[in-house]
C-alpha cells in the first residue's frame, strides 16, 4: 500500500491513505516538480530517486508536517485517526442503512481476483494478452488489500514501526553530519 511512501515520507505517507491524500499528493508533487501527482507517480519518483532527491522529498515532508500542524494535526497519529474515522463512518453507514453493496462488491472482486489468479497459473496466456491480464491482476490485487483493510483493519503497528525506523535513520544521519 503506502509502505514505500510511509518509510521515506511519514507525514505524506500517512495522509495518502485517507481523505487528505489528494492534498498530500498535490503538495509533494508541487514541491518535487512531479507531473504525475498520484501515489504511483510518487512511488516511481522514490524508486528512482538520487540521495539529493530523497533529501528534497524529506524536506517537503517536513514542510507538510508544518502545514498539517497549522491545520491542527500535530502528530501523524492525528492524520491516522482521521483515516480511521473515515473508514468507521463508511462502516457505520453500511450498518445503519443495511446496504449490501460493499459486501457484494468485496465478494465479486475477491472471486474475480482468485479466478484471474487461477487462470494465470493454470493457462497458457497468449503474449498479446499478457499485459492486459497482468494489469487486471495488479488492479485486483490492490483492491484486495483495500477489502482486507476494510474488513479486518490495517496494520497500524507496522506503520508505527516503519516511522520509528525512519526517524532513527534521520536522527543518525543528522548526528553523523554534525
Amino acid at each position: 500500500m503506502n509502505n514505500l511512501i510511509s518509510a521515506i515520507l511519514p507525514w505524506i505517507g500517512t495522509a495518502v491513505g485517507g481523505p487528505l491524500g489528494g492534498m498530500a499528493l498535490s503538495f509533494i508533487g508541487d514541491k518535487l516538480g512531479l507531473s504525475d501527482k498520484t501515489k504511483e507517480g510518487l512511488e516511481t519518483f522514490i524508486k528512482g530517486a538520487t540521495p539529493e532527491d530523497l533529501m528534497k522529498a524529506k524536506s517537503a515532508d517536513q514542510e507538510f508536517q508544518l502545514k498539517m500542524a497549522e491545520l491542527g494535526f500535530h502528530q501523524t497519529y492525528d492524520i491516522e485517526k482521521l483515516n480511521v474515522d473515515d473508514r468507521m463512518n463508511a462502516r457505520d453507514r453500511e450498518v445503519k442503512t443495511g446496504d449490501n453493496t460493499t459486501r457484494i462488491l468485496a465478494l465479486s472482486y475477491t472471486l474475480g481476483y482468485f479466478t484471474i489468479l487461477a487462470f494465470v497459473f493454470f493457462s497458457k496466456i497468449p503474449p498479446e494478452n499478457a499485459n492486459v491480464l497482468n494489469t487486471l491482476l495488479g488492479v485486483l490485487s490492490t483492491v484486495q488489500v483495500g477489502i482486507i483493510n476494510y474488513y479486518f483493519g490495517s496494520s497500524k503497528g507496522s506503520a508505527d514501526k516503519t516511522e520509528m525506523l525512519n526517524n532513527a535513520v534521520v536522527t543518525r544521519t543528522t548526528v553523523s553530519t554534525s
